[in-house]
């Protein structure tokens, strides 16, 4: 929300959490094609239940010598059709759920957002980087030291670094010394 407590589009500067929703890609041909998947799922479920419930009939009759073989084997794999069926169904249905899910560009980390690379309306295609989130609860600070105190510079050495921009000083260790 903005200052005004309005509604407003995720900028640069803003602070996200991990798993917030950065943007939206239309959303309609995703939720059709589940809603889709759903009604199939119902009818493989009934075709399934059906087929089970013959099956166990005809498994019944069989072994009580009242249905013949081509009957048994008949209802046998029409049970194991009709269970594939069903098994194509749930993975559709995953599958189309998975569609609608990656149509929200998500954060993967709390961060700030540094860059906004798209806007609304704006075609984009798979290539195109939406947003740039910098994680600065570890930041890499690179900086020269001069020749005659590298010999007290050791990596795993902690390490204070202070900012023009901050007033108190960061903590952190050496993690590599570069001859250059």
């Amino acid at each position: 929300r903005g200052v005004d407590g309005r509604v407003r589009s995720i900028d640069i500067g803003d602070w996200v959490t991990k798993g917030t929703v950065l943007a939206v890609v239309r959303q309609k041909d995703y939720t059709d094609q589940r809603e889709q998947a759903r009604a199939q799922l119902a009818r493989a479920q009934a075709d399934y239940d059906h087929a089970k419930l013959s099956f166990d009939r005809t498994s019944n009759l069989y072994s009580s010598q009242s249905a013949t073989k081509p009957e048994y084997d008949a209802a046998k794999a029409q049970n194991e059709s009709a269970s594939a069926a069903l098994s194509n169904a749930k993975a559709l249905l995953d599958e189309s759920q998975t569609a609608l899910d990656d149509s929200s560009l998500r954060a993967p980390f709390d961060g700030w957002i540094i860059k906004r690379s798209v806007d609304v309306g704006a075609l984009v295609g798979p290539s195109v980087s939406g947003f740039t989130i910098a994680d600065t609860r570890s930041v890499r600070a690179v900086f020269g030291v001069p020749d005659n105190a590298m010999a007290r510079v050791k990596v795993g050495q902690r390490q204070s670094i202070m900012t023009d921009v901050f007033p108190d000083a960061f903590s952190g260790h050496v993690t590599a010394v570069s001859p250059a």
